[in-house]
């Protein structure tokens, strides 16, 4: 039996498809002796228990088929509601005291304004979470202010999710902590395809979702128009509720029909080092007239400092505090020249060890102890 207070994160996506904020968050918790519960909101219900240990001190629940008529979202509704507060009863049998719910995201308003009193409530942002429909876009910022009311302890991970957060609340105070960033091993032996790329000349990478978060009118014009540089881009096709809807598809055929373009879909995560690690230059090319990429903090800048590699990418508001180390351009023109003079020397040293300090500063364990520690300060944990 552990002596913290047990944490409940609601997680809105699937088990195959967790956010890696999420993840890491639960996992480091858990191996602080912290009981850690992620509670799936959205798995289909079954009528079987579904308490399921993951690791000491970290477990998964999923919703129960309490009420019958599952078909008819209201039932649906009912069995998440009855379900999260079943596993608060849990906590309470478990570990003799109410459990702390840890949020991520504004969505899940309904879930805590139906759920039995918390200890405290913990709002971690992550992310400027929009739609490109004014409806729900308009419901977001209203979750999200109640969030901002309802929480005992808040805490943002850039200082531009920061002040736009504060905007929704003047009042309240936000708590600045480091991004969040798993440096991982890298196994000494290489990916097959690693010797075959390296063979490649003038290499400019992407990491991540190949999804509608990106700039594809920039990035057909600057292929097109570099035909001596090779681009890869590793990670699978995504669509994203975030930003506008786009035939992903379509635009990804003509993305990957270019001669100078290689795509990997699916590599384990242990190994992303290795494919960064080749490039000679590292991207992020998120078409930022969408706010929620315009006010995001892509995780992949650490990746990507973790190897020392500089960094183009379109106007994303917190990258524009890496001045030397993230090269902000707007047009295919803009990118094009400073993809050449970036690669007409070296990438200087002392730069790389900068970036590297960075990555270590964002590291996942380095939040967590930032959040716990304000959390002990003002009793919420």
């Amino acid at each position: 039996m552990s002596k913290h207070r047990p944490i409940i994160i609601p997680e809105i996506n699937n088990k195959q498809s967790i956010c890696d904020y999420l993840i890491q968050t639960a996992s480091i918790l858990s191996k602080k002796s912290c009981p850690t519960y992620i509670f799936y909101i959205n798995e289909a219900p079954k009528f079987t228990h579904r308490l399921n240990k993951i690791s000491p001190n970290l477990y998964s629940f999923s919703p129960l088929k309490i009420i019958p008529f599952n078909r008819f979202k209201f039932a649906q509704q009912f069995n998440i509601y009855l379900s999260f507060n079943l596993l608060h009863i849990i906590c309470l049998f478990r570990h003799f005291s109410r459990p702390t719910y840890w949020i991520f995201y504004p969505q899940i308003t309904s879930l805590i304004k139906f759920s039995l009193p918390s200890k405290n409530l913990i709002y971690d942002i992550v992310d400027f979470f929009t739609s490109p429909h004014k409806k729900i876009n308009k419901k977001l910022q209203d979750q999200k202010k109640y969030l901002l009311k309802k929480a005992s302890l808040i805490t943002s991970i850039s200082s531009c999710l920061k002040n736009n957060y504060q905007k929704l609340s003047p009042k309240t105070k936000i708590n600045l902590v480091p991004q969040g960033f798993k440096l991982v091993s890298t196994p000494s032996k290489l990916h097959p395809q690693i010797n075959t790329l390296k063979k490649l000349t003038n290499k400019v990478g992407f990491i991540g979702a190949i999804s509608n978060r990106l700039d594809y009118e920039l990035l057909y014009k600057l292929i097109k128009n570099t035909p001596d540089i090779h681009y890869i881009f590793i990670g699978p096709p995504s669509l994203d509720i975030n930003v506008s809807l786009k035939s992903l598809e379509k635009l990804n055929k003509k993305l990957f029909s270019f001669k100078n373009v290689t795509h990997i879909e699916l590599i384990p995560k242990n190994i992303i080092a290795q494919f960064i690690d080749i490039f000679d230059i590292a991207i992020i090319p998120y078409d930022t007239k969408d706010d929620f990429n315009r006010f995001s903090y892509p995780m992949k800048l650490f990746e990507y400092f973790a190897s020392g590699k500089p960094v183009i990418a379109t106007p994303i508001e917190e990258l524009k505090h890496f001045p030397n180390l993230v090269f902000i351009e707007e047009t295919s023109e803009s990118w094009k020249q400073r993809i050449y003079q970036i690669l007409s020397k070296p990438w200087p040293e002392n730069l790389q060890q900068r970036q590297r300090n960075l990555a270590r500063k964002n590291s996942w364990t380095n939040k967590i102890n930032q959040i716990l520690k304000l959390a002990q300060e003002i009793k919420v944990l």
